[in-house]
C-alpha cells in the first residue's frame, strides 16, 4: 500500500516538473506586436516572443493578419462551480496565434483587443505597439509548481511511514486477538477440570 502510494506520488512529481520545466522554457515571457501602416491597407506587422532561449520573431504582411479576439474558455469543477479564463488570439489567413497567456482575470485584455481592431479598421492609424509581459505570471505559476513538487517531496515520506504505522499496529492488534483467542480456548479446560473434582 505504502509502496503504491509512494510510486503515484513520484508520478505526479514527475508530471508536476514537466509542467514546470515547459512553462520555463517553452512560455512567453514577453510578447511584442508592432504594426506600421504606409499606405492606405498596407500594414506590416511583426510579432516578437521573447523566450528563455530567446526571441522568436514572425512577421505578417498585408491582410494576413485579420483581428484579435477575447478568446474565452469556461471551466467546469466537480462541485458545480467554473472558472472562467481569458486569453487575447491573432487570427491571420491560416491560424489564430496567442498573444499573451491564458489568465483567469481579464485585466486590459478588452483594451488591446479593442487597439489591435482600431488599427486594423482604421486606415487613418499609422502605428501599432503593444507589449503583453507574461513574467510576473509565469513567476507565479512557477512558484506555485514549485511548492506542488515540495508538497509531494514531503507527503511520499509521510506516506511511507502511516504505511509503516500501519502494518505495525495491524501486527500489534493481530497479536493480541491470537492471544485473547488462546485464553478463552484455555479457560473453559480448566472450568471443566474444577467442577470435576
Amino acid at each position: 500500500m505504502a509502496r503504491n502510494s509512494s510510486l503515484a506520488g513520484i508520478l505526479f512529481v514527475i508530471f508536476i516538473a514537466f509542467c514546470l520545466l515547459n512553462t520555463i522554457f517553452f512560455g512567453d515571457f514577453k510578447i511584442h506586436l508592432q504594426c506600421e501602416q504606409s499606405l492606405p491597407g498596407e500594414r506590416y506587422c511583426q510579432l516578437t516572443r521573447t523566450k528563455l532561449y530567446g526571441e522568436v520573431e514572425e512577421t505578417f504582411k498585408p491582410g494576413e493578419l485579420k483581428r484579435a479576439i477575447l478568446d474565452k474558455d469556461i471551466v467546469y469543477d466537480d462541485q458545480g462551480g467554473s472558472t472562467t479564463y481569458y486569453k487575447i488570439m491573432l487570427e491571420t489567413q491560416k491560424d489564430k496565434i496567442p498573444f499573451g497567456i491564458r489568465t483567469s482575470w481579464i485585466g486590459d485584455k478588452k483594451e488591446r483587443v479593442s487597439q489591435i481592431n482600431d488599427f486594423l479598421e482604421n486606415t487613418n492609424t499609422t502605428l501599432l505597439d503593444i507589449e503583453e509581459d507574461n513574467l510576473k505570471t509565469l513567476f507565479w505559476s512557477f512558484i506555485i509548481e514549485l511548492i506542488g513538487i515540495l508538497f509531494m517531496f514531503a507527503l511520499i515520506p509521510i506516506a511511507h511511514l502511516c504505511g509503516k504505522l500501519y502494518r505495525g499496529i495491524r501486527a500489534k492488534l493481530v497479536s493480541i486477538l491470537n492471544w485473547m483467542n488462546k485464553q478463552q480456548q484455555k479457560a473453559p479446560l480448566s472450568f471443566e477440570k474444577e467442577t470435576q473434582e
